[in-house]
């Protein structure tokens, strides 16, 4: 039995040798604290509130419009919301004094700084004022594109169809309103001029649909959505008057700086255009590698250009963008890999994210100095 035993005295001792001849601080095992995520979602909001749709500054403030609410954050920092009437699909038509909710068959107007306890000033334009065979068609228009455009001298593009009838019918309203935007102020819209686009393609089941609009001086560019005519880009004039500015496939418009940019998908590249500030005179300025044909989307933020993959989820920042390179660097987001990316803005030090699945908040300085591993 003696024998037997030895070997697990031997053990005993030698574990005990171990434990107390060790130093104190060898026997401290280091905590690492993990590192807070450069992304959190902004918490407190319904799951209607989840779904958001766009960002517009104005003055020290901002607006987020959700599925059915404005959230509006004042300069502060706090929050109001305001319940919207009717549920939206898509992006309302906003400027940095106006705000235009249209819904399927009624466009309102309202001023963006009204408070959302107040029961404010809109006015409402019936889209039945157009004809009575006039209907919008905003259950075939994708986010992140708008049913209506709104320009910052206070022009309104609306969309629409006539039924039986393929082709895009657009009217140019005026918003008009004597003094500062106020509680007691009501703007009111009337139409200046219904137009409809010359196209080629007339097929019974191809009706035509409009994709990206942008406010330019003095006009608005549109992209329709065909099957036979290209998908070309046209400027309509305040009058009514219109031209046609590119042939094929202008995925998105947007400004950045001082410049007017486009994205267009032209395997194996993709292509970044510019354009005089007019909207005429479009050229290629920058070929980027696409064999895979991924979607790309781009969002200004200030001095900050981001873009995101819509296909793997990764968003960039531009790093470069100089008249011969353009630079793009993936940033630790991995939150927003699986969700679709609305809109982006600045606000009081942080980054805004609207998404279709909640928004979210990081510091702006972090999240632009952020790399993916």
């Amino acid at each position: 039995m003696k024998n037997s035993l030895t070997p697990f005295y031997l053990f005993v001792f030698t574990c005990l040798f171990l434990v107390l001849g060790c130093e104190d601080d060898d026997m401290i095992v280091p905590i690492v604290e993990e590192e807070e995520p450069v992304l959190a979602e902004l918490s407190g909001l319904s799951d209607f509130d989840r779904r958001a749709f766009g960002i517009q500054l104005y003055g020290g403030n901002m607006l987020i419009q959700t599925e059915n609410t404005d959230l509006r954050f004042l300069e502060d920092g706090s929050m109001e919301s305001r319940f919207s009437l009717g549920s939206r699909r898509l992006a309302d038509a906003t400027s940095s004094t106006l705000h235009a909710k249209v819904t399927d068959d009624v466009v309102r107007i309202e001023f963006v700084g009204v408070s959302p306890f107040s029961n404010g000033p809109r006015f409402q334009y019936a889209v039945a004022q157009l004809g009575e065979d006039a209907r919008l068609y905003p259950e075939q228009v994708s986010t992140p594109n708008r049913m209506a455009s709104l320009s910052e001298d206070d022009y309104l593009l609306l969309p629409f169809r006539r039924e039986g009838d393929n082709r895009l019918w657009l009217n140019i309203m005026e918003i008009t309103y004597t003094g500062a935007p106020s509680s007691i102020n009501v703007p009111e819209l009337a139409s200046v001029q219904t137009i409809v686009l010359p196209t080629s393609d007339s097929a019974p089941n191809n009706q035509i649909i409009h994709q990206d609009m942008l406010p330019v001086p003095g006009g608005f560019l549109v992209t329709l959505s065909t099957v036979n005519d290209g998908s070309p880009t046209y400027r309509i004039n305040y009058d009514g008057s219109f031209e046609r500015v590119f042939d094929s496939g202008l995925a998105q418009m947007f400004h950045y700086g001082e410049e007017l940019f486009a994205v267009r998908h032209n395997t194996p590249d993709l292509d970044i255009m510019t354009a005089d500030t007019d909207g005429r005179n479009w050229e290629r300025a920058y070929v980027i590698p696409n064999p895979a044909n991924q979607f790309f989307r781009f969002f200004p933020v200030e001095d900050d250009l981001f873009v995101r993959n819509r296909n793997s989820g990764i968003l960039f920042v531009v790093t470069e963008l100089t008249p011969d390179n353009i630079r793009m660097e993936a940033i630790d987001t991995p939150i927003l890999d699986s969700r679709t990316i609305t809109d982006m803005a600045n606000y009081l030090g942080d980054t805004y994210i609207t998404t279709l699945s909640g928004t979210f908040i990081g510091e702006t300085e972090r999240l632009r100095s952020s790399r993916r591993e």
